[in-house]
């Protein structure tokens, strides 16, 4: 059965990768899944085994992505649960968690195969929560989705410029400066 899992694990992961290279080049919309499978070394009634098509792989690999992301956030000895962690602290394990996925995470921002992919990834739970606690306590006047959305949609453009930099800046870095822009807006609001 150890056998099995690893013989499906590691089709599952030729597939993911094949997709991977291939949308580097062209649009999901585009690949047949005979040219997946060509691409992947596997035959197409072992693909049809696991999924249905090229949109169910990407669906996929967006999901074990988010799982990443709130792992991250969650296993380091429950860094939500501790006082001390940090906002920059939180948001320096996501960016790290980017930067050790950067390919995947290049090809899901850049290649527009999923627009709803910054809603799925900003929205996490885990991760509105820790958004909210950087919301100004004056905020009255606004609705609150106003503030959150600016954080989101803003935070997501300077993360997809950071990705597509040649020469990055360090994670903590990123996250430092990232806060200190939301900080500086929210001090202009005041």
């Amino acid at each position: 059965m150890t056998q099995e899992n690893q013989r499906v694990r590691l089709t599952k992961r030729l597939l993911k990768d094949s997709l991977m290279a291939m949308l580097k080049t062209e649009s999901i919309y585009a690949i047949s899944i005979r040219e997946l499978c060509e691409n992947a070394g596997i035959n197409r009634s072992t693909f049809y085994k696991h999924y249905g098509s090229q949109f169910e792989v990407l669906a996929e690999m967006e999901k074990e992505v988010l799982m990443g992301i709130e792992a991250e956030l969650t296993d380091k000895k429950n860094a939500l649960k501790d006082r001390s962690s940090t906002s920059q602290d939180n948001l320096t394990r996501i960016i790290q968690f980017i930067d050790q996925n950067l390919e995947l995470f290049k090809m899901l921002v850049n290649s527009n195969v999923d627009p709803e992919f910054p809603v799925k990834l900003l929205y996490l739970p885990i991760i509105k929560a820790q958004l909210e606690n950087l919301m100004p306590e004056n905020h009255a006047k606004v609705d609150p989705n106003y503030y959150y959305d600016f954080i989101v949609y803003g935070g997501y453009s300077i993360l997809q410029r950071w990705i597509n930099k040649e020469q990055r800046e360090a994670p903590e870095e990123m996250a430092r400066t990232m806060l200190q822009i939301f900080n500086n807006l929210i001090d202009l609001s005041d």
